[in-house]
C-alpha cells in the first residue's frame, strides 16, 4: 500500500499474469512499454519483482509467491476482471495469426472477465485443444467452466450452446472413465 501509485499498479497488473509475467504482455497491458523500466527497477530494488531474460523472452518474476497473491488480492473484483480482459486482449494482439498456441491463456483470462461470450468461446477452444492432446481432464474443466457461463449469454443461445458443450463434455468424461457423470 505504501508503494507509489504507478509501481503499485504495475505490481497488481503483473499479479494478474501469474508468478511470472511476460514483459511483452505486461508492456502491451501498460500501454507505454518504454515507461516500464523505471518502475521495474524500483520494484526490483524493493525485492518485489525481477526482470529475468532478454528481449522478447524477458519475464518479470515475483520474488515470493506470497507477494503475487497479496498484490492480486488487493484488487477489487471489477479491477481484477478489467485487468484479466486487458491481459486477454494483449495476448490476442501479440499472438495474432497463431491464437491456437495461446487458447489456454485466453480461456484463463477471459474466463475471469465479464465478457461471457468471449469466455465461452475461448474455454471451448481450450477444451478442443486439450482433447487433441488427449488431456480429457483439462477438457472437462474447461467445458464445465464454459457451461457455467452460458446462462449469462442471450437466452436464444442457451439451448444450442448448452447442448454442444454437454455432448463434448460427455465425450471427454467417457474417455476418462466417468461413466456415471
Amino acid at each position: 500500500e505504501r508503494l507509489p501509485e504507478e509501481s503499485k499498479r504495475l505490481l497488481q497488473m503483473a499479479s494478474v499474469l501469474g508468478r511470472t509475467a511476460a514483459l511483452r504482455i505486461l508492456g502491451a497491458m501498460w500501454g507505454h512499454p518504454e515507461q516500464l523500466t523505471p518502475h521495474l527497477r524500483e520494484l526490483g530494488r524493493l525485492e518485489f519483482l525481477y526482470k529475468v531474460g532478454v528481449d522478447d523472452e524477458a519475464v518479470c518474476a515475483f520474488k515470493h509467491a506470497l507477494t503475487q497473491a497479496v498484490a492480486y488480492e488487493s484488487l477489487l473484483a471489477g479491477q481484477r476482471a478489467d485487468l484479466h480482459a486487458a491481459a486477454g486482449r494483449a495476448i490476442e494482439q501479440l499472438h495474432a495469426g497463431r491464437l491456437e498456441d495461446v487458447y489456454d491463456s485466453l480461456a484463463y483470462h477471459f474466463g475471469r472477465t465479464r465478457q461471457s461470450g468471449k469466455a465461452v468461446d475461448d474455454l471451448s477452444r481450450s477444451a478442443d485443444k486439450a482433447v487433441s492432446r488427449h488431456a480429457h481432464m483439462e477438457a472437462v474443466g474447461a467445458l464445465e467452466s464454459a457451461l457455467l457461463r452460458v446462462p449469462e449469454l442471450a437466452p436464444e443461445l442457451h439451448d444450442r450452446l448448452t447442448l454442444g458443450l454437454v455432448l463434448r463434455l460427455a465425450n471427454s468424461q467417457l474417455s476418462i472413465g466417468r461413466f456415471r457423470e
